[in-house]
Formats: C-alpha cells, sequence, structure tokens
C-alpha cells in the first residue's frame, strides 16, 4: 500500500463519518420524541460494572444512547481528520488498523433506525439490519484493534491485503450469525441477542491478548513507547465500550475521558516512534 493509496482511504473514511453524522441529524426530527417510550419498552437493562453498581440509583435515562451515537459520529470524524494531518507524511504500519478502529465508531449511527423505526412503525426487519451493522463496526473496530498490535510486532506491508480480508471476514461472521430478537432490547438500545455472555468474553480476551501483544513488541523492539500504545488501546476499548453501553449519564463523561485519552496515547506515540524512522 503506497502512502497517497493509505492517505486517500483515511480521507474516504473521514467523509464517511461526515455522512454519518449528517444521518443522524437528519434522522433527529423524526426519531428524537421516540425514545422515552423506547427506553420504558426495554427489556432488560445492559449487563455492565457501572449499572452493577450505579444501576439502583440511577434509573436510565431516554436521551442518553442519542447523544452516545452522536458523539460516536463526531468522535471518529474529528479524529479521523486529526490522524490524517499527523500521518500524511508519515508512513506507520500500525496506524491503518488504528485508523479502521476509529473509524468503526462512526457505525453507532446504525442505531438511529431504532427509535425511527419505531415512530415510523417499520418492520422488524430493519432493526435487525441496523443492529447487524453496529455488530459489524464494533467488531471490525475489535479486530483491528488487535491486528494493530500484530502489526507492531513486525506485519509486514505485503501482508495488509490479507489482514485486512481476515478482519472483514470474521467481522461479518460475527454480525450475521448472532442471532437477534427483532422485538427485545435492553435500555443502551441494543438488540437482544443470543450471544450476549460470549460475545462480551470475546470482547475481553481479544483486548488483553492486544494489550499483551503491544507489551511484546516494547520488550522485542525496544520501545517503550509501545507501553504507552497498549495502555491507550485498553483505555479506548474502555471508552467506546462505556459510549455504546450507556443508560446512565456517568458513562458520557468517562467514555468521552477513555475514548480521547486513548486514541491520543496511541496516535501520539506511534507518531513518536515513527517520525524520525
Amino acid at each position: 500500500m503506497t502512502l497517497q493509496g493509505r492517505n486517500n482511504i483515511f480521507r474516504a473514511l473521514t467523509v464517511f463519518a461526515l455522512v454519518c453524522i449528517l444521518l443522524v441529524a437528519l434522522a433527529t426530527w423524526t426519531a428524537i420524541g421516540a425514545y422515552p417510550g423506547i427506553i420504558k419498552a426495554a427489556a432488560e437493562r445492559p449487563d455492565t460494572l457501572s449499572v452493577r453498581f450505579l444501576g439502583s440509583l440511577f434509573p436510565p435515562e431516554p436521551y442518553i444512547q442519542f447523544i452516545a451515537i452522536l458523539f460516536s459520529s463526531v468522535f471518529a470524524f474529528i479524529s479521523l481528520l486529526l490522524i490524517n494531518r499527523s500521518f500524511e507524511q508519515t508512513q506507520s504500519p500500525e496506524i491503518v488498523f488504528i485508523v479502521f478502529w476509529t473509524a468503526s465508531l462512526a457505525l453507532e449511527s446504525a442505531q438511529i433506525l431504532l427509535p425511527l423505526c419505531i415512530a415510523k412503525n417499520l418492520p422488524g426487519i430493519f432493526l435487525v439490519a441496523a443492529y447487524r451493522v453496529q455488530l459489524f463496526g464494533r467488531y471490525f473496530g475489535l479486530f483491528s484493534l488487535f491486528a494493530a498490535s500484530v502489526a507492531a510486532s513486525g506485519l509486514e506491508m505485503q501482508k495488509y491485503a490479507s489482514a485486512i480480508l481476515i478482519i472483514l471476514v470474521c467481522a461479518l461472521i460475527v454480525s450475521l450469525g448472532t442471532p437477534i430478537d427483532s422485538n427485545a432490547w435492553n435500555t443502551s438500545l441494543d438488540m437482544i441477542n443470543g450471544y450476549q455472555s460470549l460475545l462480551q468474553f470475546v470482547n475481553i480476551v481479544i483486548i488483553v491478548i492486544t494489550v499483551i501483544t503491544y507489551l511484546i513488541a516494547a520488550y522485542t523492539r525496544g520501545q517503550k513507547e509501545y507501553v504507552l500504545i497498549a495502555l491507550g488501546a485498553a483505555l479506548a476499548w474502555t471508552g467506546k465500550n462505556l459510549l455504546t453501553n450507556a443508560d446512565i449519564w456517568v458513562n458520557l463523561p468517562l467514555a468521552a475521558i477513555g475514548l480521547s485519552l486513548g486514541v491520543w496515547l496511541m496516535v501520539s506515540r506511534l507518531h513518536k516512534i515513527y517520525l524520525w524512522l
């Protein structure tokens, strides 16, 4: 992949994130009023630490997920702009996959279809399709974050295409193979699926392996910056997890801090490593 070709991909993903922001904004007028009723009709609350510890003190709020999906797209757009500017003339094997992870945040905008479908009384197939898009984005992003750590360990540029194809196929398998109940959702507006516990376990295992792989890269390559990148990956994943499972206000600032600090650590440390190479 040439530097120019890579930069064109970055620009295309930045435009995509902007389009997602516009689509959420356009759907707002129709969808926003449906949020209170959707929360009341939710089958359960998300199984997260914040809900376990604070759920009894804070009931689910109706508009948090609207703010979360809008923030996801805006964060992706701004981050992609800054990454493109920072790495425009700097080649880095890992940054491609980190950009994919960042761009995957914009796919959370598909969740706007849930209140839109409720407001317009659309068939449940649209709800399922929207959630499959979200699942694809989440696991494409997760696998991309893992691939970035593998690239740090010495993935050759010639193997990029194969790595990207594997990530795409794995994300598609997860998103298309997960059974989804088209009539039930939780208070973070995720549809209820048949593999919730398994997918949570997969998430934790992959991010743990990602962090370990970065730490191995720090040792084998003699670059202490990878320790901070490992921390950044953990923070970014935690922030995204808090954002996508938000049904109380405390999740939003914590998610924003985790995402911002995590992406900054990954990008700034990578730039420091490769700037002088």
